[in-house]
């Protein structure tokens, strides 16, 4: 017998799923240790090893293929925790990272933060000014050496760097994307004075136009890189030593897999929640469902995506960048992915200002974790309200490994929530379960409206730890007919990694106005699926058959933004691809900004081609059907007191472990199984699918 193994981080647990050649799943679950990342993922590997009756040895001997999901990028960041980076700049833009754009100074901040003009502030940038150096050179944006790069600056340039010990060199220098030549050159220079030293080019890494975007996104890999290599390689050398064969391969931002030794660091950050959109749409596939929100709940936050017409969504473009990290706009495509701080570990504390109750950002992770866990923390959280609430079973946390203290969590809640606030500890706890349901609504309905689509046309599908235990209510908020409790929901992430392709992306900046000429379109394209057949062939035989997409960044003539628009390879020598591609074009347009808003008369253009190669691995179905569907209804002969819609109700338990293709139940209910809690609520109907997904339906809505 052989396995796919995914395994996801997340800021409370680590996941880990292994899918036998049978289609078979088996799950396990552990603690994230932050300290020492690898020893979670031993952790987890190692309960799912004891699932199947395998030593860990075992196992990852008879594993084939190996993803893996890591926040370590994203926390480096976000922390400012990453490496010391010198950068190269052409001479004379050296405090152009400082300046940043205009709009540099909104990036990455919410709309009531943007209006907050007494705290408004320009990020400050990764690195002080004294580790930037300009070098003489310049190329035209025609490709052209206008000034002949100084060799003999530029390495007194990398000796003065090397001199502030840094850590990592991202040189970015103009239009060096039309032209890598200087790029390269001191690119060697570097590696022939210090060898081991990581040095990003960014025409390497992203050659493409934009400026203020491509420098940023140079030094992020950078600055992440150490952090993301250093822990790859930890936990590539553990699980070698402990029999796996196969190289890890790192799930990327813009979906699907990276092997550890040829993934930009860059490409690793926000990929936390990819696994589950990726598994998202497979499942959809299956159910042949073409309009779904994803929604992920996890220990730290809750994370929202679209799939539409049966595609998941790449992020829109950030004035002429194609998104933004943290505070920075940065040309790196990814999921469109929406996260707001609403996960188990989320504090609640009371506001004496505006005295209420707030939920967030912060969160207790899994160290010191909720209160319940009884390892230090105090601050009561999210799961805290879980369980005095009486949603989650005290005996039956992580199918008991993991032992409760109800009481010190009551405690927290009527000290530092209740009794504040002049509530009844009951109210307290719904009233943090009640924010933490609004504000996933909200976030879910400006996902959806924001793109011009009608939540009332998209399924839900929940997943994460305590995905179930929200969904019937912020889907009854939302105003979704139909919600999809995921099977393996609590592992969905790590679930989804297991079933990833291989994917790399390339794009090459181009000027091309209309009339486009076929064959010189031909010829960027051909390039671009060169250099991306060229990446695939490295994978030897992991990857059985490639599938090519590619796209043109197109823009009017007398605008700046521009938009990707989908093209094949077939339709080039067309007579009218100019029509084609401009009508195609114009109608993206209006759907974007607006019926009306285009303006064919100010001209096209095209200044990038852009080609994403999708490798597919081998791997097993685990949807085989588990019956056929009678209807049936199911009862229970567990209760439990729960708090719930404003009063304690006697709640039927049910056992999720005898749940059946047709079984039915009518809420209010509580589904439980060892790794994860559900929730049906009044008026809404549970009905268990042919793949043991449990679809909640309103009573309008069931049939």
């Amino acid at each position: 017998m052989v396995y796919s193994v995914g395994v996801d981080i997340g800021g409370t647990f680590t996941d880990a799923v292994a899918i036998s050649e049978s289609g078979a799943v088996f799950v396990g679950k552990a603690d994230t240790t932050p300290r020492d990342l690898p020893e979670g993922v031993v952790k987890a590997l190692t309960e799912v090893a004891k699932q199947i009756g395998l030593s860990l040895g075992e196992l990852l001997k008879q594993t084939v293929f190996f993803g893996h999901g890591t926040t370590v990028g994203t926390n480096a960041l976000l922390t400012r925790r990453g490496a010391k980076v010198g950068l190269i700049i052409t001479k004379g833009f050296e405090d152009t990272p400082f300046i940043q754009r205009a709009v540099g100074r909104l990036a990455g901040l919410s709309e009531i933060q943007i209006k907050n003009q007494v705290q408004l502030r320009q990020p400050e940038f990764l690195i002080p000014k004294k580790l930037v150096r300009g070098v003489t050179e310049r190329i035209d944006c025609f490709g052209q050496v206008v000034v002949a790069l100084d060799r003999d600056e530029a390495r007194q340039v990398v000796r003065e760097l090397l001199a502030e010990e840094v850590e990592a060199i991202a040189i970015c220098l103009l239009w060096s994307f039309a032209n890598p030549s200087h790029e390269e050159a001191i690119k060697a220079l570097i590696h022939e004075m210090n060898p081991d030293l990581m040095v990003t080019a960014s025409s390497h890494l992203i050659p493409k136009i934009r400026e203020n975007a491509r420098v940023n996104s140079t030094v992020i890999n950078c600055y992440v890189g150490g952090s993301v290599f250093k822990y790859l390689e930890k936990l590539n050398t553990r699980l070698r030593s402990l029999g796996l064969s196969p190289r890890v391969n790192v799930m990327q931002g813009f979906g699907g897999l990276a092997d550890v030794d040829r993934v930009q660091p860059i490409f690793t950050i926000n990929s936390g929640p990819v696994g589950g959109v990726v598994g998202a749409k497979y499942l959809a596939k299956q159910m042949k469902i073409r309009n779904l929100i994803t929604t992920d709940v996890g220990g730290t936050s809750f994370d929202v995506s679209v799939i539409s017409d049966g595609q998941e969504q790449m992020a829109k473009e950030y004035f002429g960048a194609t998104g933004v990290l943290d505070r920075f706009e940065v040309l790196i495509p990814r999921l469109d992915i929406k996260s707001i701080s609403a996960g188990g570990g989320s504090i609640a504390r009371y506001d004496r200002v505006s005295q209420t109750i707030k939920l967030g950002p912060d969160s207790a992770g899994s160290d010191p974790g909720p209160v319940f866990y009884d390892t230090g923390g105090s601050e009561p959280t999210l799961a805290d309200a879980w369980l005095v609430l009486g949603l989650l079973n005290p005996e039956n946390f992580l199918g008991g490994r993991k032992k409760v203290n109800k009481a010190k969590a009551t405690a927290a809640v009527e000290t530092k929530l209740a009794g504040p606030m002049g509530m009844s500890l009951y109210e307290a706890a719904a009233a943090v379960v009640e924010l933490a349901n609004n504000a996933m609504a909200d976030t879910m309905r400006e996902c959806v409206v924001e793109k011009g689509y009608d939540p009332k046309d998209f399924s839900i599908l929940a997943f994460g730890g305590a995905g179930w235990l929200h969904a019937a209510s912020y889907g009854r908020l939302l105003g979704a007919r139909r919600i999809i409790l995921a099977q393996n929901g609590s592992v969905f992430s790590a679930l989804g990694t297991a079933l990833s392709d291989v994917v790399h992306t390339y794009w090459r900046s181009v000027l091309m106005s209309e009339p486009f000429k076929n064959h010189l379109l031909l010829k960027e394209v051909e390039e671009v699926k060169q250099k991306l057949g060229n990446d695939l062939t490295s994978y030897g035989t992991l990857i059985k058959s490639a599938d090519y997409r590619l796209s043109v960044d197109m823009k009017y003539g007398v605008q700046i933004h521009e938009l990707s628009i989908p093209i094949g390879e077939e339709e080039i020598p067309k007579d009218d691809i100019n029509q084609i591609l401009k009508t195609r074009f114009s109608r993206r347009y209006e759907e974007v900004y607006g019926k009306g808003s285009g303006y064919e008369k100010g001209g096209v253009e095209i200044v990038a081609v852009h080609g994403t190669a999708v490798g597919q691995v081998a791997k097993p179905s685990f949807l085989a059907s588990h019956g056929a569907v009678d209807a049936f209804p199911l009862s229970s002969k567990t209760y439990r007191e729960v708090f719930l819609e404003g009063e304690v109700q006697r709640l039927p338990i049910i056992d999720g472990g005898l749940l059946r293709p047709g079984a039915r139940m009518d809420g209010p209910a509580i589904i439980e199984y060892p790794n994860t809690t559900g929730l049906v609520l009044k008026g809404q109907t549970a009905k268990v699918d042919e793949l043991l997904n449990i679809h909640v339906l309103e009573e309008e809505a069931d049939g």
